[in-house]
């Protein structure tokens, strides 16, 4: 991996950082999923509610299980 990947691999993580930061201040429950309706995200909100520990632990999920 050349020293521009490594780069602009970095440059992506503190994007992704900058916008769940953003995404956990609100107030709401906030979540993502793909077309298949599993769950690729979230905001703490949402894993309080679930009664999970971490982010890692949704992705996954069938929403339809959910309900």
């Amino acid at each position: 991996m050349t020293q521009q990947q490594k780069q602009a691999n970095a440059d992506e993580l503190l994007i992704h950082q900058y916008y769940m930061d953003i995404i956990n201040c609100m107030p709401h429950i906030v979540y993502w999923v793909d077309v298949d309706c599993m769950l690729k995200g979230c905001n703490q909100n949402f894993i309080k509610l679930l009664g999970l520990k971490r982010v890692k632990e949704v992705a996954g999920i069938n929403k339809k299980t959910l309900t």
